[in-house]
């Protein structure tokens, strides 16, 4: 049952807020830089990241749904599969 749960959620599984910001805790940031989630899903995970960093942030997301939500707090978002983009 868990992996139809899965498969309904495009293997959708995100990253806890709690583990962002102590994934943020390691990184230095400190120049204009760019960044990449290749499966960003609303990119809640990566806003928290980079949060307070001058950072253009990209994103792929394979669920329509996710991608749109991913424009409100990303630089460019683009709807499809990782390994189909270029």
């Amino acid at each position: 049952m868990a992996r139809l749960s899965a498969k309904l959620r495009l293997g959708y599984f995100p990253l806890p807020a709690p583990e962002a910001l102590r994934i943020r805790r390691f990184l230095k940031l400190n120049k204009p830089s760019s960044v990449l989630d290749p499966c960003s899903g609303t990119g809640a995970a990566l806003a928290t990241i980079t949060a307070d960093a001058l950072i253009t942030r990209h994103a792929i997301e394979l669920d329509a749904g996710r991608a749109r939500d991913g424009r409100s707090t990303l630089n460019n978002v683009i709807h499809g599969s990782t390994f189909d983009t270029h």
